[in-house]
């Protein structure tokens, strides 16, 4: 008897120890492609005006663009490797200044079902996908579902956004076939964008402190999971993306981006600004890093 149940006891162990982890699909390799954040007005107006950030710092473009019939006053301010998104309070953006995005681009075009796919993985509720078909482009993009109308409609918001570019598109910018085949990476893809950003301070965005709600922690979790971010404590490394810290509050913060950290493509003068109400800029040796002010 003794002997029955010491061998049922090796049996157990090694039927535990031959247990294996989930496999999970890999997504297709992405880059942080940007990050969006929301500003008041006198914010928005405060980068405007700021000719080191709209001169030396980075490529500097106004747009207007329409999501849903509603507009969205839009400003870039673009990089060697990624580029910031700024919109103003108003219009799509109504009442949600303080909000921010967080938005990774797939290296190879096409890839917006493995995106859907892989990141089901990750994240229990629902998913939604579509392509944004904008001026000569057309661009897959995947996100958590939220439905419209709730109270977080007229407060700050965060989510993620994982994206891909159709092949056409990336043709129509110019790009041939084989660079296309083998991959565009986010520095690549910048080169393309503007002749000037090569020389700009601005080379890319290497850490990114966030303040969220529990909520808009699982979405963000599961898609930095998603693009192959590892979690360590409160923090997410990547390899090749920017280290990610966290920090859970009760409520919606003003400012979801609560520090940002710029590596420079070369060392320039010591300098201390603020945009406004928002943000505290300082800029020394090879780093700019935004502060948000606190509320």
């Amino acid at each position: 008897m003794k002997n029955k149940l010491w061998l049922f006891g090796v049996l157990t162990v090694l039927m535990l120890s031959c247990e294996t982890k989930p496999t999970y699909l890999k997504a297709p390799i992405s880059d942080l492609g940007h990050i969006d954040l929301v500003l008041d007005s006198i914010a928005y107006h405060a980068i405007i005006n700021n000719s080191f950030l709209t001169g030396d710092f980075g490529f500097y473009q106004l747009d207007t663009v329409f999501y849903g019939g509603k507009p969205s006053y839009d400003m870039y301010l673009a990089g060697q490797e990624n580029f910031f998104h700024i919109s103003l309070a108003k219009g799509y953006w109504q009442n949600k200044a303080g909000s921010g995005v967080i938005v990774f681009q797939t290296r190879k075009p096409d890839m917006k079902d493995s995106l859907l796919t892989t990141w089901k993985q990750y994240y229990t509720d629902s998913l939604t996908s579509h392509v944004f078909h904008g001026n000569g482009f057309d661009l897959g993009e995947v996100m958590t579902y939220s439905p419209k109308g709730q109270a977080s409609d007229k407060q700050a918001v965060f989510f993620s956004n994982l994206t891909s570019y159709s092949k056409q598109t990336l043709k129509n910018w110019g790009m041939n076939d084989s660079s296309i085949a083998k991959g565009i990476s986010m520095q690549e893809f910048m080169k393309d964008w503007d002749s000037s950003i090569p020389n700009k301070l601005f080379k890319k965005i290497i850490q990114l402190n966030v303040q969220i709600t529990q909520n808009e922690f699982k979405d963000l979790e599961s898609a930095l999971k998603t693009v192959g971010y590892t979690q360590t404590g409160d923090s997410f490394n990547h390899k090749s993306n920017p280290k990610v810290i966290y920090e859970i509050v009760k409520e919606s913060k003003s400012q979801k981006y609560k520090r940002i950290e710029i590596e420079l493509s070369r060392p320039t003068s010591e300098r201390n600004f603020t945009i406004a109400n928002s943000y505290d800029v300082m800029v020394k040796g090879t780093k700019m890093i935004w502060t948000a002010k606190l509320k």
